[in-house]
């Protein structure tokens, strides 16, 4: 999906601290993420940027003997500098992390740590050997947003968290300096079995130990959820030192320039992309930047034109099409929208692109034949759509577009049944329960759909229960 698509307001600044301290201070404790978490922080599902992640991971899994099509890597729209492991093989990354990095080879020292973190089973001891550390921090973190509701201060609604908190870090962290330890070392050994420097992570590690007199207000989220400490500085500058300076190779630092680009594009003021990517700055990632921030600027004509510009020198490029396609489908333009679309979904299958690229390529296709407000287009988005379960069964906005496509082609009951899918994946158990009974009574009895339907019905029964 298009990545402006992804992004709503994120509230005050203090919110948005709040909310960072919190799923870190979550993942820290309990390794875990509440589900209604994601429906609130703003993932992103891009596929440029999820194919370039991957493209950089697969190696490094491949390497740890993880199959690489059953770990999920999932971008958060968020500032903040963080990247962690929750929910068992699902490697979060931050927005703010991508963008603090300098290189591709210091990201992928990043992803090398967190797959160490997977490959160790971290995640499973960490949940166990929290189990005292984890009721102090919590309870502090709810007094701590109690008391901010109660008194409108947030100074003493964060000394209370910060309390709380750091006494249960100090449980916790001998144990989880031993994990980041071992996930370093799980890294070190990716990054050499796969010809690759290990000079980025130690640079990475480098950038959080500058911080290390800072308080905790003032630290990375990194740093707090990766408690470094000397050794480990100490392992990772040895094993750098120690291994030959290997050049990132072409084509990934490439990748990594542009994917910078796109986002610093759609997250960066237009003001501050013509600063950084002047028009005398020829390069691929300053023109693709350039093309972007026309577009955020509202000047859709200039962005055409500029986007038209590389596709002349790229005419086969994937992401330049998608990004002409969404460039049109948010300037009202249903039909040229559509045809972009379906050239960008078969390039990526003529490039033979994963199947869950050209899935993601598929719902922005759907979007735009859901957009024209025509009865062939309804038809067509509901033929698109359907097969994309598979890949996209996770994705929340999925399931609302393909309940839009269903409705309005007449078939309320399987409309029901998506919404449903859609509700629960957001946490929102009153939708999912009203919108899986809705879709019980509908469908006939002991079909698929209406096994589907029950199976939510009852999953929404037992965590009401829980609650």
């Amino acid at each position: 999906m298009a990545l402006s698509q992804k992004f709503t307001c994120c509230g005050s600044a203090s919110s948005r601290i709040c909310a960072v301290a919190l799923i870190a201070l979550l993942t820290l404790v309990h390794g875990i993420m509440h589900p209604s978490w994601a429906a609130n922080r703003h993932l992103i599902r891009d596929a440029e940027l999820e194919t370039t992640i991957r493209s950089f991971a697969t190696p490094l899994l491949k390497a740890a003997g993880l199959r690489p099509e059953v770990v999920d890597i999932i971008i958060i729209a968020d500032p903040a500098v963080n990247a962690f492991v929750a929910g068992g093989a699902n490697i979060f990354i931050n927005t703010g992390l991508l963008q603090r990095t300098t290189h591709a080879n210091q990201l992928i020292g990043v992803l090398a740590h967190e797959i160490g973190h997977i490959r160790g089973g971290h995640l499973a001891r960490t949940r166990s050997a929290a189990q005292a550390a984890s009721k102090m921090a919590t309870i502090a973190m709810i007094l701590g947003i109690a008391t901010t509701i109660a008194t409108g201060r947030g100074d003493a609604g964060a000394a209370i968290a910060s309390g709380g908190g750091a006494s249960a870090r100090q449980a916790f962290l001998a144990y989880s300096r031993g994990q980041e330890s071992a996930a370093d070392q799980a890294a070190l050994n990716l990054l050499a079995a796969t010809g690759q420097s290990a000079h980025g992570l130690e640079q990475f590690l480098g950038i959080l130990d500058n911080q290390s007199a800072l308080s905790e207000r003032f630290r990375d989220a990194y740093a707090l959820t990766h408690p470094l400490s000397r050794e480990r500085m100490v392992t990772v500058r040895r094993a750098a030192d120690a291994s030959a300076e290997i050049a990132t190779a072409a084509d990934i630092t490439a990748a990594y320039d542009r994917m910078i680009a796109k986002l610093n594009g759609f997250l960066r003021a237009p003001t501050w992309i013509y600063q950084h990517y002047p028009e005398h700055d020829k390069s691929l990632p300053a023109r693709y930047a350039r093309a972007i921030a026309a577009h955020r600027d509202g000047d859709t004509g200039l962005a055409l034109k500029r986007l038209d510009i590389l596709l002349g020198d790229f005419p086969n490029d994937v992401f330049f099409v998608e990004l002409k396609g969404q460039i049109y489908l948010e300037s009202g333009q249903p039909v040229a929208a559509e045809q972009a679309y379906r050239q960008a979904v078969g390039l990526a299958r003529t490039a033979g692109l994963p199947a869950a690229t050209v899935a993601a390529l598929e719902l922005d296709l759907g979007r735009a034949l859901l957009s024209g407000n025509q009865t062939a287009g309804d038809h067509a988005a509901v033929t698109t759509l359907t097969p994309l379960a598979r890949f996209l069964g996770d994705d929340p906005l999925y399931w609302r577009q393909l309940a839009i496509a269903r409705g309005r082609t007449g078939d309320d009951a399987l409309a029901a049944l998506a919404l449903a899918e859609a509700a629960i994946r957001r946490y929102q158990l009153a939708d999912a329960q009203r919108f899986a009974q809705r879709a019980v009574r509908q469908l006939k009895t002991g079909s698929p759909a209406w096994l589907r339907a029950n199976d939510i019905a009852a999953q929404v029964a037992q965590r009401l229960k829980k609650r």
